[in-house]
């Protein structure tokens, strides 16, 4: 017996790293049904109109705990905290609840990402052990959505009569079909988007050039029935992104605020512009912006949260800048900052990977809340921590 604990201590020493990020990148949702327990079938429109959290949140809340001396030394989360803490009860006085949500998933990457970083230090290889353990996780998914298809199994949606959308390979399922992706149209399909990243990065470097041409086929094919043009559009872009990288050769930082100030320029001219468009998902879009700018007042810019359109909103304004500023205010720029140095402070040789995570984030803000999502937030925090530290393989 004494051996064997001793084994398992030495097992878990060499592959928790492993474990941890399998975790990370498994697509698992909870949900809380107070008649029925904890729930993993969750999905937007089921019966029971809750939302689900990655199991990821609860894994970070380990990670984070391990690392509590750490994180509490750093002023830098400590000053966030205390002013998203500050606003969102500004926000509750006022009566919007919704404030508590997006502020919460604004920390997870900051703290996600803190949090790796730390426990990383005594760490080798590991974007080596992030790519083989995202590969399966992937392929994992990819198998299993093959069998389930040949199984003819379905989900029936017993809130709107329809059935969740099933290919022969790419299914809303994980591992088995109790278990239902609740962000499979829209978060989820960033897993995709990421090992394409990091497998074109495999590729320029000639490493691992099998395995990561195996797992571009299986994403591209993966995420074609996700319907997330965000990231389907975002992938067909990267040959053009390289190009323009190679080509202009800017620091990180100038990308960073060439993305940004593109994100908010569009934010300001659909907001202030009323657009007439025949998509029905970027007509919402373009109304909540132009909503919330039409009735901007003076005392919105100290207190955005007490515009009309924010008010009375009950969900999310399907654009993060505008999102967070809404709730947060002048905070969103203290925020973006610390997002900068995360993004901009990776090693030399993975500039290539932040530049594109970078893109597909701060772009993607015009339509989506991608960074303050807990399972997109948590998977970027982790990977940006792991390509700062981690050495050239």
């Amino acid at each position: 017996m004494i051996i064997s604990k001793k084994i398992l201590f030495e097992l878990w020493g060499k592959y928790n790293i492993y474990f941890i990020l399998f975790i990370i990148f498994s697509p698992i949702f909870i949900s809380l049904d107070f008649t029925q327990g904890l729930k993993f079938d969750g999905y937007y429109f089921n019966q029971y109109l809750r939302p689900s959290i990655p199991i990821s949140v609860l894994v970070l809340i380990v990670m984070a705990s391990i690392s509590i001396r750490p994180l509490l030394r750093n002023k830098q989360i400590i000053l966030l905290s205390i002013l998203i803490v500050f606003y969102m009860l500004l926000n509750i006085y006022y009566g919007t609840t919704r404030a508590f949500i997006v502020g919460v998933g604004m920390l997870l990457p900051i703290i996600s990402y803190y949090s790796f970083k730390n426990y990383l230090l005594s760490k080798e290889n590991s974007f080596f052990i992030l790519y083989k353990t995202l590969f399966f996780v992937i392929l994992i998914k990819f198998l299993f959505d093959i069998y389930l298809y040949q199984m003819h199994i379905y989900v029936n949606n017993m809130y709107t009569g329809q059935v969740l959308q099933e290919t022969i390979f790419s299914t809303p399922f994980y591992i088995h079909n109790s278990m239902i992706i609740y962000s499979y149209y829209d978060y989820f399909p960033f897993i995709y988007y990421l090992a394409i990243v990091l497998s074109f990065q495999n590729l320029i470097n000639k490493v691992m050039i099998k395995r990561s041409l195996l797992l571009i086929i299986i994403s591209l094919i993966a995420i074609q029935d996700t319907d997330s043009r965000l990231f389907i559009y975002g992938i067909y872009l990267i040959p053009i992104l390289y190009f323009f990288y190679k080509l202009t050769k800017f620091r990180l930082n100038s990308y960073f605020y060439l993305f940004m100030t593109t994100s908010i320029i569009i934010t300001f001219v659909i907001g202030l512009l009323d657009f007439t468009v025949t998509d029905a998902s970027l007509s919402a879009r373009y109304s909540n912006a132009h909503r919330y700018f039409d009735d901007f007042s003076l005392k919105n810019v100290f207190l955005p949260f007490i515009n009309t359109h924010r008010l009375e909103a009950e969900g999310s304004l399907h654009n993060e800048l505008l999102e967070i500023f809404s709730f947060f205010g002048f905070v969103i720029i203290y925020y973006y900052y610390l997002l900068r140095n995360m993004f901009c402070n990776v090693k030399n040789e993975y500039k290539l990977i932040s530049y594109l995570l970078m893109f597909i984030i701060l772009t993607g803000a015009l339509i989506q809340i991608n960074i303050s999502n807990p399972y997109v937030g948590i998977m970027l925090g982790c990977t940006l921590a792991i390509i700062t530290h981690s050495k050239k393989e």
